[in-house]
């Protein structure tokens, strides 16, 4: 029999979710081309001073693309999510919109597990999109 945990102030996170809302300004995007030449890199992408710039409000969706890794390379790209601990695990080789639940300001911690080159393409936006993922 599974063991129950209560909700307790200490065991929750409270915090203003995005993803639902459209921008007054309209949509923006933000693009982040990451290297993973060695296994398990781990590169931070912080919107800190993007959002305090005034170039986006807040993230909403992430297209992320891992269709440009080297021939022959495999692996993945995570993504967590400070804040709200949602992790997004992309399977190389493909591409895709991944809604997510992101504090603002919005601090994540990319990690490719790749074997060859890796390279992934994200695209971080402001506005909400459905969740898909298709082969590259």
């Amino acid at each position: 029999m599974a063991q129950s945990q209560a909700l307790t102030p200490q065991t929750m996170f409270a915090a203003r979710c995005f993803n639902t809302m459209r921008p007054v300004s309209g949509p923006k995007a933000i693009t982040q081309v990451l290297n993973f030449n060695t296994n398990g890199l781990v590169q931070t992408v912080d919107f800190l001073d993007a959002i305090n710039d005034g170039k986006i409000e807040w993230i909403s969706t992430i297209f992320i693309d891992t269709s440009q890794m080297t021939p022959g390379a495999t692996g993945q790209v995570s993504v967590a999510i400070g804040g709200s601990q949602q992790v997004i695990t992309v399977p190389g080789g493909t591409q895709g919109y991944y809604p997510v639940v992101c504090p603002n300001p919005a601090l994540m911690q990319v990690t490719g597990n790749v074997t060859g080159t890796g390279i992934a393409v994200l695209i971080f936006l402001n506005i909400p999109l459905p969740a898909a993922q298709w082969t590259s």
